[in-house]
């Protein structure tokens, strides 16, 4: 995730959880985010984390995305034919 820093320089921080950003489930990423400070700077270079609510609106629609993807319709409608019916 890039960050645009006032000097015009670009910053990235790298997901708290690698594997999770990997695997789809952010759940741990964004619990270990909420307790990780929002902004840091060291050296002249300076980090700014999305909101948390921004987070967690992200992992839905990555669900949601990746739910879509799936191709099942959710709801099927099936004309039940017993046996022995003509």
């Amino acid at each position: 995730m890039a960050n645009i820093i006032r000097d015009g320089s670009v910053a990235t921080a790298p997901p708290a959880d690698a594997a999770a950003a990997v695997t789809g489930d952010q759940s741990a990423t964004i619990a270990a985010n909420a307790q990780s400070p929002a902004e840091v700077s060291q050296d002249g270079t300076t980090v700014k984390m999305p909101p948390v609510g921004e987070q967690i609106e992200a992992d839905r629609y990555a669900a949601s995305r990746a739910a879509h993807a799936r191709g099942s319709t959710g709801l099927r409608f099936n004309k039940i034919v017993p046996p022995g019916s003509i």
